[in-house]
């Protein structure tokens, strides 16, 4: 059994055997979305997250290379749904398991985000009233560093990835503007 040196130290590490199981999982899923298909709230967000992602594992679909050695595949889809209640944000995929997916069908994730609803219906528009209805797209985000989070866990190994991208949250606190 090869032991694990810390080079600062020079000493055993038993909590390296930890570090390198999360290095065999660090770059086996790629995130793939579709900049072009994403809410205009949140183009720039997710460029700029793509650009600075610490482990180049989100990617614009049209800027992937045909030749990419991921073992896994999501591909993520986001969507504003005003039917939801506000401040939900609401995580699934189209396979709980991805050893049982077909060959030719894609990991699908759906991100379904709602709206920011304040106040009551007016019959006119009051002044800041667009402002205060727009889309919330923080829920999105907050959703997308959960995948990016959930992407180097390592259940992944198993094939199993339901658990990791089917959830939901309900934010507890409103924010202003």
């Amino acid at each position: 059994m090869a032991q694990d040196f810390n080079i600062f130290t020079d000493t055993y590490d038993p909590m390296a055997d930890q570090y390198n199981d999360a290095a065999l999982v660090s770059n086996r899923v790629l995130l793939i979305v579709n900049i072009t298909q994403l809410p205009v709230e949140l183009q720039d967000g997710v460029l700029n997250i793509i650009k600075y992602a610490p482990y180049k594992n989100l990617v614009d679909e049209s800027a992937m290379q045909e030749q990419d050695y991921s073992d896994y595949k999501w591909h993520i889809n986001f969507a504003c749904d005003p039917n939801i209640q506000p401040g939900q944000v609401f995580v699934e995929s189209n396979y709980s398991n991805y050893k049982t997916m077909p060959v030719n069908e894609r990991f699908e994730i759906y991100v379904r985000y709602s709206r920011k609803i304040e106040g009551n219906c007016h019959k006119k528009p009051i002044e800041g009233y667009l402002k205060r209805n727009r889309p919330n797209p923080w829920l999105a985000f907050r959703a997308l560093g959960r995948l990016l989070g959930a992407a180097r866990d390592l259940l992944i190994l198993s094939g199993e990835h339901g658990p990791l991208v089917t959830f939901s949250e309900e934010a507890q606190f409103d924010t202003q503007g």
